[in-house]
């Protein structure tokens, strides 16, 4: 597994500096911005829900659950809100005292890029899920764009997260993931990024750790479709037999009851990892 990760990480070009970059500049941004009055003026559909976190943390079985209600489609890993913020990250003023940087992203503009973003979205039906994992980096956008919007931030062991990402050859993106000094320092950028979120949103993220859904399916099932303000549908515990097209390396685990046998996978290689607890 490590020979086969270090002949793929020579062949990319990746910096690990870029997202600790990439976040000090979010949490500028943001920083001491004055959310009432400007938060409540965003689109006012209630129709995304948005499911964040790390690749390898159970955003698709999170996915394959709300989706198994009538009301909703999965969208899955989509594009659609980053082609969204460009527009609206393009009147972000960086020179600007903190706090004051996103004052020219005016509610015209916030209702034209959510509109934009809604256009791109699959599905007929009332509530559409987007479950693309580094849309943790654009929570405060979503805040902005959307008043009413959900989010559902999907939690993992940090040790079982990168070990599960380690033992994966993802097709696209997820650069740090050949290298296990390099995805603990990803990891750890992404959870300071959420607790940032978590100050500034806390009303408008629902925390689900992994271990507790896997532990407690009917309980944390029924918070999940709570929060998105859905009637409650037994098809949500039985997801497995939702026949939609799932694109993820998760495929074949959303096909089955929820198991345990996750939870623990990445001890009986914790001697390897110690390097980057």
């Amino acid at each position: 597994m490590q020979t086969g990760n270090e002949l793929k990480r020579k062949t990319i070009e990746y910096n690990p500096s870029t997202i600790k970059k990439d976040i000090v500049r979010i949490m500028e941004v943001f920083s001491e911005f004055e959310f009432s009055g400007t938060e409540s003026s965003g689109h006012e559909t209630r129709k995304p829900i948005f499911i964040i976190g790390m690749p390898r943390s159970g955003t698709t079985l999170i996915e394959q659950i709300i989706s198994s209600h009538p009301d909703v489609v999965a969208g899955g890993e989509l594009y659609a809100l980053n082609k969204a913020v460009i527009p609206a990250f393009s009147y972000v003023n960086m020179a600007a005292p903190m706090g004051k940087r996103l004052s020219a992203v005016n509610k015209n503009i916030r209702i034209r890029c959510a509109e934009n973003y809604l256009k791109m979205l699959p599905g007929n039906r009332r509530r559409v899920t987007d479950k693309m994992p580094a849309n943790f980096l654009h929570v405060g956008w979503i805040c902005l764009l959307f008043k009413n919007a959900k989010i559902i931030h999907v939690n993992r062991n940090k040790m079982a997260t990168i070990f599960s990402c380690y033992q994966q050859y993802f097709t696209n993106g997820n650069e740090y993931a050949y290298n296990l000094h390099e995805l603990s320092e990803y990891y750890d950028s992404y959870y300071l990024l959420m607790q940032y979120w978590n100050i500034l949103f806390k009303e408008r993220i629902l925390d689900i750790n992994y271990e507790d859904i896997v532990l407690n399916q009917e309980d944390e099932t029924r918070k999940i479709i709570e929060f998105c303000e859905l009637e409650w549908n037994d098809a949500c515990l039985s997801f497995e037999k939702n026949k939609r097209t799932v694109t993820t390396l998760s495929a074949s685990q959303v096909r089955r009851p929820i198991y345990r046998s996750s939870l623990d996978h990445w001890k009986k290689y914790a001697q390897y990892l110690d390097q980057v607890r």
